[in-house]
């Protein structure tokens, strides 16, 4: 009878082929043999007593720069006594071209290794010295000028400050207004009440300023009649004074609309009175604050309550 597990010890799965399931069939063709697999890859550089783990090429990072630099991974910096740089008076030690690290750099960069030292002995004669410019205490550094003079020279042929052009702008025509015009001849302060009231000089004339109905305060006023400190100040008062109720009909503020009572206040002489309802000050509103108005208007509904209308009273 056929067997209808692995053969491998320990697997319970269905027979592929030759004895052994899916998985063991796979590594038997690819690797020759059920249980094994694929080996695993080294992590040691290949070079023979370095322990270090690899980078590249099989090398570690040291033996795969020596091999990018010098074509070989074994090839040290130091195989032969170092070499001192070959530039006179220089000890350091030979890297590349018979030169030090800082020689090569200098070569490399602009193909002379002498170039900075050079430019520094070409600097000596002016240590020590000013610039040439009158009253400026600076180092010289070229052209006996410094370093911010040489530029102006470099820049505009010349080394005195450029004088700035400062625009003439014609006063604002307002008589006795001395700023600046801004628009339309006109300074900013009258350009906005130009904007705003249509006439420049508007604000000039003190019966259009509102100010603050409160004896002896110079703020301007809000719709209201008092100025903003004011308003909080009594606002804050008549609610405690009214109980947060309306003073005609005694809603409270938070059954009132919009759950807010209204600040009203005498048009005429726009002194504030009271903490009213919406509805309630929207009513004074439209009874233009007249008494007369309001008592036809009680006289009105019991009149015609009681069913003896008079429309015109005598």
């Amino acid at each position: 009878m056929a067997e209808t597990t692995c053969s491998v010890e320990n697997c319970d799965k269905p027979v592929r082929g030759h004895g052994v399931c899916r998985n063991h069939l796979y590594r038997l063709q690819k690797y020759g043999d059920p249980l094994g697999g694929m080996p695993p890859k080294p992590t040691a550089c290949k070079i023979p007593g370095c322990g270090k783990p690899r980078k590249a090429n099989g090398w570690c990072a040291m033996h795969y720069q020596r091999w990018l630099r010098h074509g070989d991974p074994m090839k040290t910096l130091y195989l032969q006594p170092p070499k001192a740089c070959s530039v006179d008076g220089c000890g350091d030690i030979a890297m590349a071209r018979g030169w030090c690290s800082k020689h090569w750099q200098r070569w490399q960069q602009w193909g002379d290794p002498l170039r900075c030292a050079r430019a520094k002995a070409d600097m000596i004669p002016n240590l020590g010295r000013t610039c040439s410019v009158e009253g400026c205490d600076k180092a010289a550094r070229a052209k006996g000028w410094c370093g911010t003079h040489h530029s102006r020279w470099l820049r505009r042929g010349s080394t005195d400050l450029p004088q700035r052009q400062t625009r003439t702008v014609p006063p604002c025509s307002i008589e006795d207004c001395a700023d600046p015009s801004d628009a339309q001849g006109l300074c900013n302060k009258h350009y906005m009440r130009l904007r705003i009231h249509g006439d420049p000089q508007v604000c000039l004339v003190s019966e259009i300023v509102d100010f603050c109905s409160e004896p002896d305060c110079r703020h301007r006023a809000m719709k209201v009649g008092v100025c903003w400190k004011h308003y909080r100040e009594i606002r804050l008062r008549l609610e405690k004074e009214q109980n947060y109720r309306c003073a005609i009909c005694g809603i409270h503020e938070n059954d009132a609309p919009g759950k807010k009572l209204r600040f009203d206040h005498d048009h005429v002489t726009r002194r504030p009175r009271a903490l009213l309802c919406h509805h309630c000050n929207v009513g004074l509103g439209h009874f233009k604050d007249n008494p007369d108005l309001l008592r036809a208007a009680v006289r009105y509904l019991e009149e015609t309550k009681s069913g003896q209308l008079t429309l015109f009273a005598a």
